[in-house]
């Protein structure tokens, strides 16, 4: 074989893409690595072509600096963006020379070009995942499966101390662990994670300076090509969040020691001032009145026995809610809501017929619910009673009550055509004790209060909708 076969055997051959260009940028020559590189399928789809159109135009001046350097004698690599006929964006490696005449082509330049498209994305890839470790504030350390340390990166160093010429290539090992629990399973980890198993756990370990912290642990399996090659373990310092964790927990036990306080203060106070209490009522209840002849003396009594009611009445508000706060005794048993509507209903008989009150229930698509029977009966009393006495002075009080089962949970919708409320006024204050929106004589502020407190007891919950002179509709989800 002569040298010039030889040559167009390598020509043909080669995976390089071997092209002749001729002085002023027009494409001469191209073997098959090139053609099939551009995207071209014979050489006349490409005989000729400009350079310019191959070449993308924001690396056109690089390359073709590169290309009059050649031609002028030089040896040139440059790397440039090409656009292929398939739309194919494709970035490539050339090493340019000065053309001779080869194959009866006259002077140009001779270029020898390689695909790195890959090469740069694997790069590319490489230093992001490379910037991205080292950016964030997690320690992460790569060992082979006998525990060698491969891989650390930049925040290992601040986390432990050491330099990274100390870590790569020693044990796992070196670095210290505080915690004599996970020392002695050290190596039962170790054989977990070995066999392809993950581990995440929080221990103490100490840095090279000797101070120990908390640290919070995830080791997995490192796989390459389907097969497990190593250890991956990132750990950052949990020493603030230990911190705030401990100081929520006293915080948790200072408040309930503070409401065990508080409520044994409640129940003392309550309890203690009741016996007094009735026993000023008990006497009040002897004193014949009618025979004290000086008015002034009379009235003062009658102040005295009045405060007296209105604080015993008080005392048993206060009762009645530190039973509610108290969730010692709140055992759940289904109830009917005819049964316990009727209870309550039969103790306002004499208020339901005087003020000519009308109340349509419908409890037929949910007949009951789990729930307390005392507090029950007081949801129905409460509303009932605050329907009639805050309705429209000229309309007789309408009431409708319905249960229902929606979102999984039991509800009851309570509508009346009352005085209503300003919502946009009232805002959460509704359901707070002694709130007063409407005057009445008998109103204390406490009945919403009461249902609410008896329902969040419960984990249950009421809202309102409701508008001046329009009515109230309150949604009761147990």
């Amino acid at each position: 074989m002569d040298s010039i076969e030889t040559y167009k055997l390598i020509y043909d051959s080669t995976p390089q893409c071997v092209k002749i260009i001729s002085a002023d940028g027009l494409l001469l020559k191209i073997n098959k690595a090139g053609l099939q590189l551009v995207g071209a399928s014979n050489f006349e789809q490409v005989n000729k072509a400009s350079i310019s159109d191959i070449i993308c135009k924001e690396d056109f001046d690089k390359y073709w600096e590169a290309h009059t350097k050649a031609l002028s004698g030089e040896q040139v690599e440059v790397e440039y963006r090409i656009n292929t006929l398939n739309k194919e964006l494709r970035v490539m490696r050339c090493i340019m020379l000065p053309g001779k005449k080869f194959e009866g082509v006259g002077l140009g330049v001779l270029s020898f070009a390689n695909d790195i498209s890959g090469e740069l994305i694997a790069k590319n890839e490489t230093l992001f995942s490379t910037t991205l470790l080292n950016r964030v504030k997690q320690a992460v350390i790569v060992t082979d499966l006998t525990g060698k340390i491969l891989y650390i990166n930049a925040f290992t160093k601040e986390l432990y101390g050491y330099e990274e010429e100390e870590l790569i290539g020693s044990s796992y090992g070196m670095l210290t662990v505080a915690d004599p629990i996970l020392h002695k399973r050290g190596w039962e980890l170790m054989n977990k994670l070995v066999n392809g198993e993950s581990w995440a756990g929080e221990y103490l370990m100490q840095n090279k300076s000797g101070r120990v912290f908390p640290i919070h642990t995830n080791s997995a399996p490192l796989i390459e090509n389907g097969v497990q090659t190593g250890i991956i373990n990132i750990s950052f310092d949990i020493t603030n969040s230990k911190k705030a964790e401990l100081e929520r927990e006293n915080l948790i036990d200072e408040l309930t020691q503070r409401n065990k306080d508080l409520k044994q203060f409640g129940y003392i106070a309550s309890h203690n001032m009741r016996a007094p209490v009735t026993n000023l009522l008990g006497l009040f209840s002897l004193i014949d009145k009618d025979k004290i002849t000086d008015i002034e003396t009379k009235e003062i009594v009658e102040g005295l026995e009045r405060s007296t009611n209105n604080l015993n009445l008080v005392l048993k508000d206060l009762i009645q809610i530190l039973n509610i706060k108290d969730r010692s005794n709140l055992d759940k048993e289904y109830l009917l809501f005819q049964e316990h509507f009727n209870e309550a209903t039969q103790n306002l008989a004499a208020l339901i017929i005087s003020s000519k009150a009308k109340i349509n229930i419908d409890f037929s698509k949910v007949d009951g619910v789990f729930y307390k029977k005392d507090y029950l009966v007081n949801l129905f009393f409460n509303l009932i009673s605050n329907s009639i006495k805050f309705k429209q002075p000229d309309k007789d009080p309408i009431i409708y009550i319905t249960s229902i089962r929606e979102d999984q949970k039991t509800k009851l919708i309570y509508k009346d055509n009352g005085l209503g409320f300003d919502m946009n006024m009232v805002k959460e204050r509704i359901f707070g004790m002694h709130q007063r929106f409407h005057k009445h004589p008998e109103s204390k502020g406490l009945g919403l209060y009461l249902i609410k407190s008896q329902l969040h007891a419960m984990g249950g919950e009421i809202s309102l909708q409701s508008a001046p002179l329009e009515g109230s509709t309150f949604t009761i989800t147990f």
